[in-house]
């Protein structure tokens, strides 16, 4: 498979703009215009330490035999393994150098982690392939205080009381909420008592409160707000498979492709990391409304599911999504744009935010919906 996917994009790489420089000791295999499964190079390299909820930002050039490469053009990439939670992969242009691959974000859980980038890779001065890089990557504990808790999920007339978690605190803490939060728990019939959200949730939906806790440190006066995502889900909602048998056009057979897709999905401050996605092929009713959405001049150029803890539902997806466009799609001047259906069958159209080559970033999506489409435009 990697020799079939190699073919196909090799003589796509003259035409990317975007060059990677990673720092780290590599070393050479044979061209994978010979093998089937084997690396141009492969290498291990240390990360910088981070510490959770603290902001974090480092990248790395490629280096052959511990030699910088020369304009090194860099696409499809791909991760195996799981990031740190709450940081993103870039890649950014370096001149004279070529595009730089950083990881940044707010990581939140410490560990030690360890993670592959699998990239296309054509250098003045090192062979053309595919590199596998592994990466280590620890993130420290917190020393400062912090909000633990990050979402809480419920179930519509079913009682809940959650109480929020602060960490590195010395001793108790008082809660808060910020300005409008109130109003939001009201509406959906919770209440909040010192940290403790409860009740009995009236209706379904997802919504963010913001939260405030006080205490001390170091004897100290301290305080650190945040953000809680409330989920609260359907009364006796069936399991997705029964939902696909029964439901509308949305829920017919889709056919899932073997390529993988990188996405990114950014909320409440952090990575979602229980998002998978791939290429696929939708329905045919769902093919039907993609392309009597798409905007005149457009090209489709193909389908994905947003996979949450491998299941595909109509909760609002209210984040930002970032889609690592496939090598097969990238040309110099193209433009591209995201679609996505909602519950009730309505398409709506993302702009690309981002000024990157090989990613295309949305706005928030405010999307009770799932299925998305790539287009384009020359």
């Amino acid at each position: 498979m990697l020799k079939s996917m190699i073919k196909q994009r090799a003589g796509l790489l003259a035409k990317l703009v975007a060059a990677v420089f990673l720092v780290g000791a590599l070393a050479g295999f044979v061209s994978p215009e010979t093998a089937l499964a084997e690396y141009v190079y492969e290498g291990n390299y240390n990360m910088p330490d981070g510490t959770a909820e603290k902001r974090f930002g480092a990248g790395a050039f490629v280096t052959y035999n511990g030699i910088a490469t020369i304009n090194t053009k860099i696409s499809d990439l791909r991760i195996e393994g799981d990031l740190p939670e709450g940081l993103n992969v870039k890649i950014q242009h370096r001149d004279p150098e070529g595009d730089y691959i950083r990881v940044e974000g707010l990581p939140v859980k410490e560990g030690e982690y360890k993670y592959s980038f699998i990239l296309y890779q054509k250098s003045d001065t090192s062979p053309e392939g595919y590199i596998r890089w592994n990466w280590t990557h620890k993130i420290n504990p917190s020393q400062d205080p912090y909000i633990a808790t990050k979402s809480i999920k419920g179930t519509v007339s079913e009682n809940i009381s959650a109480k929020l978690e602060a960490k590195n605190f010395d001793g108790d803490v008082t809660w808060s909420l910020q300005e409008g939060s109130s109003e939001k728990l009201k509406e959906y019939g919770l209440t909040f008592d010192n940290g403790t959200i409860s009740g009995t949730p009236a209706k379904e939906g997802t919504f963010d409160i913001g939260v405030m806790a006080k205490g001390k440190k170091n004897g100290e006066d301290a305080a650190k707000d945040g953000t809680v995502t409330i989920t609260i889900g359907a009364k006796g909602a069936k399991p997705v498979d029964e939902e696909k048998e029964e439901d509308d056009h949305h829920h017919e057979e889709v056919k899932w492709s073997p390529d993988a897709l990188t996405v990114r999905y950014f909320v409440d401050g952090h990575y979602a990391t229980n998002l998978k996605s791939g290429k696929i092929q939708q329905g045919d009713a769902a093919k039907v409304v993609f392309t009597a959405s798409k905007p005149v001049g457009w090209t489709e150029a193909f389908s994905f599911n947003l996979s949450f803890d491998d299941k595909t539902d109509y909760t609002l997806k209210n984040g930002i999504l970032t889609l690592y466009i496939p090598s097969d799609y990238i040309k110099v001047g193209r433009r591209y744009a995201l679609m996505g259906m909602d519950q009730g069958g309505h398409v709506h159209i993302y702009a690309d935010t981002d000024a990157e080559l090989g990613t295309v970033t949305t706005a928030p999506l405010n999307l009770p919906g799932y299925a998305m489409e790539l287009i384009y435009i020359d």
